[in-house]
């Protein structure tokens, strides 16, 4: 059995719609105006890596260049911006925060929540809207992404002999 590797669905050139079809949901969900509303993308990140921490900010730059949101912001888990100093800087705004996560993990399921619990006890009540509405890896729209992901790897032009791509 030959398996391929593809490129991460983070680097699907849809990859900004989906976090901001993601996050006028929220939205709605929430009876917040997507005008006035703070998105945060929220990455893993990581200071030996910059490659995927650069993508994640090119998607955000995408989804804040179309104005529909108020602002659109990047954070990360393990590399700075950190999440936490992020809305600690957003203290005064409505935030739908999203993780841009694969699964399930410690991250999405700890990290992320613990950290928006923390700004909201900060904020008190009455305080400005802040939510997690969980990661675009959960989203429906994530099997057109990985789809794109394998459309895109099989379109590669064959090299040492292999086939399409490469194989792993």
């Amino acid at each position: 059995r030959v398996l391929f590797y593809c490129a991460p669905v983070g680097c699907s050139p849809q990859f900004d719609a989906a976090l901001a079809a993601m996050g006028r949901h929220a939205c709605a969900a929430s009876g917040l105006p997507v005008s006035s509303t703070t998105l945060l993308v929220v990455g893993h990140g990581n200071a030996n890596l910059a490659t995927a921490s650069q993508t994640l900010r090119r998607h955000t730059e995408a989804v804040a260049a179309t104005g529909e949101f108020a602002a659109v912001r990047t954070a990360f888990i393990e590399e700075v911006p950190l999440i936490g100093e992020v809305l600690a800087e957003l203290m005064d705004r409505d935030v739908i925060a999203i993780g841009a996560l694969a699964g399930l993990g410690h991250h999405a399921l700890d990290d992320i929540p613990d950290a928006v619990t923390a700004e909201k006890a900060r904020r008190g009540p009455g305080g400005p809207f802040l939510a997690y509405a969980g990661i675009v890896g959960s989203d429906p729209s994530m099997a057109d992404l990985i789809l794109d992901r394998v459309e895109a790897f099989e379109d590669r032009p064959s090299d040492s002999g292999h086939g399409r791509g490469w194989p792993h």
